[in-house]
């Protein structure tokens, strides 16, 4: 598929519905669970089990949320490549490896990493593991499709990175903000919404997938919840059956969200107001279309509490949504894992 913005949500999408130097921590820190215990490996999405007892320092991540996920931990400079989606400011000076699913592998295994972060895959000497694997580099397969698999895949991450405590912090930073904006819109009615994650042909985020879960935290429905696949094709004619109060719209680059009812719809919700069919559906009508930045609702990661926030803004208009305060307007701590804190506290320092 082509790189473009128009295209890039829905390849980042895609990616799940096509999936069947710092210093060293002192031995055993970040690895203990909670019970005291300590693990000495963990097991990624494709079943392989990895040995945690030496730290990883030098790691590629082909998967952009799993990448602000380590950069949020304060380990920026134990990052070696970025993506062509990784277009952060801070990484900006390391090289690129080109796409997630498409690497380029020769470059790859000159950074020589010891750890390479990729979306789960068949498996086999054909697939993008199986070639990383033949090139003697360790990769760590993720599955990311809900906010409880995103704390999964964090927590091993943070074992492999030696990092578990900072880790917990930022989950318990982000279940903070998750938390805050579940309580501000609780006890109101809830909307029912279509998240189009594109529009030709129509695909919708259905049941199980973090964009799901964003929806519910937001309060609003999601019009599709009873369907059996997490990203159906869909018909207009489904559509109009279902009826949704609310569309949301991902479009690339937006920055906040914005509402075609108070403000200049963009281009992308331009088109579909003037498209024929989809001025059909109610919410289309109506103008109760909000587009949302495609980046931020297309990775689970640590921005998650505030896509929830912009998108529970909109739907909530009488009552403003703030992650940042819980429901009696206080601020939690700071997150840890700040720039310059490392996990053995003694600090990776940025570039």
């Amino acid at each position: 598929m082509t790189n473009t913005p128009r295209n890039r949500f829905t390849w980042l999408v895609a990616l799940a519905t096509a999936l069947a130097a710092s210093p060293a921590c002192e031995p055993g820190d970040g690895r203990a669970d909670g019970d005291g215990g300590t693990v000495s490996s963990v097991v990624d999405a494709a079943g392989h089990r990895h040995d945690v007892r030496e730290p990883r320092v030098r790691v590629v991540s082909l998967v952009p949320a799993v990448t602000e996920t380590i950069e949020s931990m304060g380990l920026r400079t134990r990052v070696a490549a970025r993506t062509r989606y990784d277009e952060q400011p801070s990484l900006a000076h390391l090289p690129s490896v080109g796409g997630g699913l498409d690497p380029n592998l020769e470059l790859l295994a000159a950074l020589s990493p010891d750890l390479v972060v990729a979306w789960r895959d068949a498996g086999g000497m054909g697939s993008l593991s199986g070639r990383l694997r033949e090139l003697g580099i360790p990769v760590y397969q993720v599955e990311v499709e809900s906010i409880e698999a995103y704390r999964y895949s964090t927590r091993n991450l943070a074992r492999l990175l030696h990092a578990l405590p900072v880790a917990d912090s930022l989950l318990a930073a982000v279940d903070a903000e998750l938390t805050a904006v579940s309580r501000t819109v609780e006890g109101r009615p809830s909307p029912s919404a279509l998240f189009l994650v594109q529009r030709d042909p129509p695909m919708a985020a259905g049941p199980g997938t973090f964009i799901d879960s964003l929806l519910a935290v937001a309060g609003a429905a999601n019009v599709f919840e009873g369907v059996t696949e997490e990203w159906p094709m869909i018909s207009l004619e489904d559509v109009l059956w279902r009826d949704p109060e609310f569309l949301v719209l991902p479009v690339v680059g937006l920055g906040d969200a914005r509402d075609a009812r108070r403000e200049p719809p963009v281009e992308e919700v331009e088109t579909l107001l003037a498209s024929a069919g989809w001025r059909e559906v109610r919410a289309v009508a109506e103008r109760r279309v909000i587009a949302v930045d495609a980046g931020l609702f297309a990775r689970p990661g640590p921005a998650m509490g505030r896509a929830a926030a912009s998108l529970a803004d909109h739907l909530h208009q009488d009552r403003p949504v703030d992650p940042r305060t819980d429901s009696v307007g206080r601020t939690p701590p700071p997150r840890a894992g700040n720039e310059g804190v490392g996990a053995s506290g003694r600090g990776d320092s940025t570039r």
